[in-house]
């Protein structure tokens, strides 16, 4: 088996310890040294005061000298320094590093040339002791170097420690590393990050997560789901075999996975690199002053001030903004300019740190089509993302529901049933050409996916193309509420589409969405066949797809019909009006909002329609022209009256809808 070192967390530190006592120690030695000939020094000075005075017959002088130099001779030597003796910290590392070494020792005698092991592999959700890479299986494997019995029950997990006669000493002793997780959650986070990552550049492969006891007296007590493929003792008897099934190896042809081991360790030392070299970059204050990772101390409090661009970001938005310019000058005709131009805006999108670039060049823009041009580029980065083997699309289905209980007792959805869109997904796959579809459980709220950033999404469909359909909480999925009087909701799954590169989405084509109406009806039972409602008595579900949309036009397109649902019921639910009704609307920009204000002979009322980043009035202005004509009468006046804010708030505080009062 070979080996690879990554990092060694446990030895380095062990070995700073190390040196910190023996440079202690070597110092109080030097402190020694310098009494010794300080005190040699002065005991010559004292003799040789004696023999001059001595010389000149200054009998008193001579004998005080005298004295002083049998003091000083009499004098006993500083003792000799010895070394500090090792911490406890330091012993556990050092134990540490003997648990390692153990359990590499047992591998490498179990495995042969074709596998290898790497040491240390960092990402970013922390560090694993040993990863073990062959042609049949990876394994993620934390060592615990624990003297007694260890009993896992879910996400606890403590050990009973013995002494040496086998005499019970203490019971229930947290297991768990300095953030307070239990070795489960670290092995199973830093490994589900490896396997999306792996995933991600081609290799989807299971990476099997295991914790080992590397102690003499270690042993397994009590184990109840948790959730580790494997927990052993180095010492048990078992060990061999189970670590062997672990891997895959003596399985059967047919159950064996085909891993290409030199691209999978090299896929691992390029990412821990990536993260090794992002952890030794110091953090900073908003002053300025160095904050070293892990220190505990919080940075001083300074003014949030925007910070100037650089000479490089101030080139980036000039080279940006003009090619920008450029491509709306040219109405997009040019392919090789607006590829340039996205493959820019894709990268600023995805790094943080950059997104100073896009402001300052959306802000050099003119108004209108330039800025919109830019709108437009960005909002379609985020929802595709090109890789070199392919390219991946945000896809959603919006879905209108709605949960009503009579019962007194809470209850809400935060997921559905994904396995009712293994169907759709074949199909959408067949109609599109695309290599995979595939939708995680979670719902979400418009808004959630709207103005996620491109980083966050491209995480989640990472994810859910790994086969992952409760992704980590990149994105936090919202909860459906079970209520008397309950409206309708809108909320969206999450779909990746995986096409040739550079391939594009044809989803929202009509003939694509009429091809798809058949499957609408297992988008809505992905929602109401959820595991917590399927048989739930006390909640009546109602559901209805609106159908399979690329992400930007599927939120689009379900926000406008929630938002139509919604004033249709406010002018519905207007009552009678036999003088007719006064409509008046304003757009509140700062808000984002639209305002309608009605006054009639039943008094007045506001409804207020939010608009998402980008729309303007013109949705709200065709939905209310709707409303208006399925729930009012032609034989009523009625008065329909574009207003500047300011006017329009002089209107409202006329009619008492203020925070002053409600009104009538």
């Amino acid at each position: 088996m070979k080996l690879i070192t990554l990092s060694d967390h446990a030895g380095d530190q062990e070995r700073l310890a190390r040196a910190a006592r023996e440079a202690a120690y070597q110092q109080a030695c030097d402190a020694r040294e310098a009494a010794i000939r300080a005190a040699d020094e002065l005991r010559g000075q004292y003799w040789a005061e004696f023999c001059s005075a001595a010389d000149e017959w200054r009998a008193g002088l001579a004998v005080g000298s005298l004295l002083r130099w049998l003091k000083a001779v009499l004098m006993a030597e500083p003792a000799a320094p010895s070394m500090a003796a090792p911490t406890g910290q330091e012993s556990i590392w050092a134990s540490g590093q003997l648990g390692e070494q153990r359990v590499r020792d047992r591998a490498g005698r179990l495995l042969g040339d074709e596998w290898t092991a790497l040491s240390g592999y960092l990402n970013h959700k922390g560090e694993m002791d040993l990863l073990l890479v062959g042609p049949t299986g990876i394994a993620a494997v934390e060592i615990k170097f624990l003297n007694g019995t260890v009993h896992a029950r879910g996400g606890r997990w403590v050990r009973d420690k013995y002494d040496r006669w086998n005499h019970l000493v203490e019971r229930g002793i947290p297991v768990r590393d300095l953030k307070g997780r239990a070795p489960s959650t670290q092995i199973s986070e830093t490994a589900q990050a490896l396997e999306v990552f792996l995933a991600s550049r081609g290799h989807a492969h299971p990476v099997r997560r295991a914790v080992v006891l590397a102690h003499d007296a270690s042993r397994v007590g009590d184990v109840v789901d948790p959730g580790v493929d494997l927990i052993a003792a180095l010492v048990s008897p078992g060990f061999d075999r189970s670590l062997l099934a672990l891997l895959g190896v003596g399985a059967k042809e047919e159950e064996q996975a085909a891993i290409d081991v030199p691209a999978v360790v090299a896929l691992v030392q390029r990412d821990h690199t990536f993260h090794a070299q992002r952890k030794a970059v110091p953090q900073r204050t908003p002053a300025g002053g160095a904050v070293q990772p892990g220190s505990g101390r919080r940075p001083d409090p300074a003014p949030r001030v925007a910070p100037a661009l650089s000479p490089l970001q101030l080139r980036q938005v000039h080279a940006l903004r003009q090619d920008i310019q450029m491509l709306h000058a040219a109405e997009g005709a040019d392919p090789g300019l607006r590829a340039k131009v996205r493959q820019a805006v894709s990268g600023y999108w995805m790094s943080g740190s950059r997104w100073t670039v896009l402001s300052a060049t959306s802000g050099g823009l003119q108004p209108g089509s330039e800025r919109a041009l830019l709108d437009d580029l960005l909002a379609d980065c985020r929802q595709t993302f090109d890789w070199p083997d392919r390219t991946l699309h945000a896809i959603v289905v919006p879905v209108a529901v709605r949960l009503r209980s009579q019962g007194r007792a809470a209850h809400s959805v935060s997921a559905g049933a994904v396995e009712m869109l293994s169907l759709p997904s074949l199909r959408i796959a067949q109609i599109l050409g695309a290599h995979k579809v595939a939708f995680g459980a979670h719902i979400y709220a418009a808004k959630t996916l709207y103005y996620a950033d491109a980083a966050r999404i491209q995480d989640q469909l990472l994810q859910i193309e790994a086969g992952v359909e409760a992704p980590t909480p990149a994105l936090q999925p919202c909860q459906v509420h079970a209520g008397v009087d309950i409206n309708w909701q809108m909320v969206y799954f999450l779909g990746v589409v995986v096409l040739e590169p550079g391939a594009a989405l044809a989803i929202d084509s009509p003939a694509v969405q009429r091809a798809l109406m058949p499957q609408r009806a297992l988008g809505a039972e992905a929602f109401a066949a959820s595991r917590t409602l399927l048989f739930n008595r006390d909640v009546i579900t109602e559901s209805v797809c609106e159908g399979f949309c690329s992400l930007n036009a599927g939120i689009r397109f379900g926000e406008d019909l929630q938002r139509r649902h919604l004033l249709e019921q406010f002018i519905g639910a207007l009552g009678p009006h036999p003088a007719g009704v006064g409509l008046c609307y304003a757009l509140a920009q700062r808000d984002n909002r639209v305002r309608l204000l009605v006054l009639g002979e039943q008094g007045a009322r506001e409804f207020q329609w939010p608009l998402l980043a980008g729309e303007s009035a013109a949705g709200f202005e065709a939905a209310l022209g709707l409303a208006i004509k399925l729930h009012m009468p032609k034989s009523v006046r009625q008065d329909v009256v574009l207003l500047d804010l300011f006017d329009y708030m002089a209107r409202l505080r006329d009619a008492g809808l203020t925070w002053l009062g409600s009104g009538t």
